[in-house]
């Protein structure tokens, strides 16, 4: 059931819950970025930008592979780490500047 919440850092209304046609929430479409903030839930625009911050230039790399670890948070591989060594694997984040990134 899918119902409208406040952001608690913006105040903007926007709906939370699993969405009909993806049959999961908005919000699982973003890599589960740990700590999170003790806030209440936070708008799309709002929760994106502090993943963004966490994160930086991997988040919308398109080398950038994410994969969830056991206890459910992520890791960010570098696949351009596969042919040259000059990257490393899992970057260090967020990741400021990138020689290899692309969007």
């Amino acid at each position: 059931m899918t119902r409208v919440k406040r952001c608690s850092r913006c105040s903007a209304e926007f709906p939370c819950g699993p969405d009909p046609a993806k049959g999961r929430c908005w919000c699982e479409d973003l890599p589960p970025v740990m700590p999170m903030s003790a806030e209440d839930c936070l708008c799309p625009r709002c929760l994106e930008a502090d993943v963004a911050g966490k994160v930086g230039l991997c988040l919308r790399c398109r080398h950038s592979q994410v994969l969830k670890t056991k206890g459910g948070s992520a890791v960010f591989l570098c696949r351009l780490s596969e042919r040259n060594p000059a990257f490393p694997k899992y970057p260090r984040l967020p990741m400021a500047r990138c020689p290899g990134h692309a969007s």
